[in-house]
Parts: C-alpha cells; sequence; structure tokens
C-alpha cells in the first residue's frame, strides 16, 4: 500500500517502496472452485511525470459466487425439500436471487422451542453459516449465493432438550464455499426430497445442510476443510 489505510481483508502486502514492477502473489486458497472470485483496487498513477509512479491501493475480495440447483415441488406440493446452507457470510434471503421467488417454503430449526419449524413466512430470519435450513420451491430455481465467504473456525455448537418432540436433532450446514469433513454420524435429505437417511460418508458438500444429534446440550461439532487421515 502507500502507507495509508490498514485494511481489515488484507489480500496483499509489502508493495510499499517498490523501485520496479513487482509481481505479487495473493493466496487464494479458500476460494477455488467459485464460480466468481471479484478482488478490487484503486490505482493512482502520475504516468508521464519524471520519476512516475503507480500505487495499487485498498485491494480487497469484494465478492464470490456459489450457486446450487433446486428441483421444484413435485405433484402434491407437499415434498421434494432440499437442506441448505450458505457458504458466505450472513446473508438475507431477499439477496439470494430466486429464493423468496414462486410459492416456497423456507424453515429453520429450533430444538429449544415447543414449535420447532420455523417458517420464514411467519418470521423472516438471516440465513447464518453453520445453521441448515429446509427449502422446497414450486418451480425449479438456481440459487446464486454472493458475497465474502465464510472464514470462521466451523466451530458450531449444539443444543439439546428433552422437554420438546425432537430431543437432541440440530439443522446444521457446510459454513464453507468447498467440501468439509465431520468425524461424526449425520444424515441428510433423501434423493426424493421425502425424508432423512443416514448420510455413510463423512464430508458434506459445499450449501449442504445436514442433522446432527448431539448427546448433551453445548455439544460442538467442528466442520473441517482437510479430509482426516485414515486409520487402520
Amino acid at each position: 500500500t502507500d502507507g495509508g489505510e490498514t485494511y481489515i481483508d488484507t489480500l496483499a502486502t509489502n508493495l510499499t517502496d517498490q523501485p520496479d514492477w513487482t509481481e505479487m502473489q495473493i493466496e487464494l486458497t479458500n476460494y477455488v472452485g467459485a464460480q466468481d472470485v471479484v478482488i478490487a483496487f484503486k490505482g493512482t498513477s502520475n504516468y508521464g511525470a519524471s520519476g512516475a509512479f503507480i500505487y495499487l491501493d485498498d485491494v480487497s475480495l469484494k465478492g464470490f459466487t456459489r450457486t446450487k440447483d433446486i428441483v421444484h415441488y413435485t405433484e402434491g406440493e407437499n415434498d421434494h425439500y432440499h437442506l441448505i446452507a450458505s457458504p458466505i457470510q450472513s446473508i438475507s434471503p431477499h439477496h439470494v436471487p430466486g429464493l423468496l421467488d414462486n410459492k416456497f417454503d423456507l424453515y429453520y430449526f429450533d430444538p429449544t422451542q415447543p414449535l420447532e419449524w420455523i417458517n420464514y413466512w411467519s418470521s423472516d430470519f438471516d440465513l447464518i453459516p453453520g445453521k441448515g435450513y429446509l427449502y422446497a420451491n414450486s418451480r425449479d430455481v438456481t440459487l446464486t449465493f454472493t458475497g465474502k465467504p465464510y472464514d470462521g473456525d466451523g466451530k458450531i455448537v449444539l443444543v439439546r432438550s428433552n422437554e420438546h418432540k425432537f430431543p437432541g436433532v440440530n439443522f446444521v450446514g457446510n459454513p464453507f464455499p468447498d467440501t468439509a469433513y465431520v468425524d461424526r454420524n449425520f444424515y441428510v435429505m433423501n434423493a426424493n426430497g421425502t425424508d432423512f437417511e443416514p448420510a455413510n460418508r463423512n464430508y458434506v458438500k459445499a450449501m449442504e445442510g445436514i442433522i446432527v444429534i448431539a448427546t448433551e446440550d453445548g455439544e460442538e461439532l467442528t466442520f473441517h476443510r482437510e479430509a482426516p487421515a485414515k486409520s487402520a
């Protein structure tokens, strides 16, 4: 930078007082596989003057996109649901094109409430990384999540309440923009979107929601970026 303000989302450093053209490498491992990555910067130059310079400043990651295809309700309009999760920082459903179009259902699950299913129609909410949401639409839609990717540690606190209908059930979601791994059993939506089934795998796809069963309140679930080493 030119010595000005330091930005929270710094991607490149050591650009000050470069005597000549300098090539910088910026680590974008977290964003590999994104359909679109936007890196923005401000350029300042006095080209043509003696001792001309070019400053590149405000280098930042402005956004990237992930898309997920949703199959519409089948006949009867009461099945073919999807478990979805946001791969970016908290976002309003209104900022995900197509999510609230047509006839739709969007729920999150709160195991601490007697009526666990919270419908967006009755109480709007943001999509928060780490949470899983139940979703269906009356038409096929491609959901496009655009924004800054989640960059936390992947830790989710689970809840177990024996007072309500589904003790220990938690709807969570992969918060990362690529495949993540968990070290415990979990459940996913079946291919028909009508029921839940054991996953029989240790990975969770990008934008995928899952169900885990907590054995005690306050238990932690961690989504890992790296696949665990295989044991004998």
